[in-house]
């Protein structure tokens, strides 16, 4: 199995708003909770894809971190919830998480 998000946005920053879902899926099946130390595979419209790894994580909230080792606190959210229609996943039971916060960026000496 593979975790999969989706996003409308062009970038990974504040406001960013992910479709989760797991690989493979079907049509009614519950999706189940992000586990720590999971690696997301990210899909930027127009962009290649990224890996975002699963630092932290319970029902509501998750610390993420990018491959720049960039750290980001998310909130997951109802579709109600969003400001905009969310980003397609098909037909693909789906979670949507909100980044809000930048944690921690890369220091230059940091590897």
């Amino acid at each position: 199995m593979g975790w999969r998000a989706e996003t409308d946005h062009g970038q990974f920053a504040i406001n960013t708003v992910l479709a989760v879902y797991n690989e493979p899926w079907g049509t009614g099946l519950p999706v189940p909770s992000l586990p720590p130390g999971a690696d997301i595979l990210l899909r930027f419209p127009n962009n290649a894809p990224t890996t975002i790894k699963v630092e932290t994580t319970d029902d509501n909230e998750a610390i993420v971190s990018t491959t720049d080792k960039t750290k980001w606190k998310m909130k997951r959210v109802a579709a109600t919830e969003l400001r905009f229609p969310p980003p397609g996943t098909a037909d693909a039971p789906t979670t949507y998480w909100l980044v809000t916060e930048l944690l921690k960026e890369k220091s230059d000496g940091e590897v």
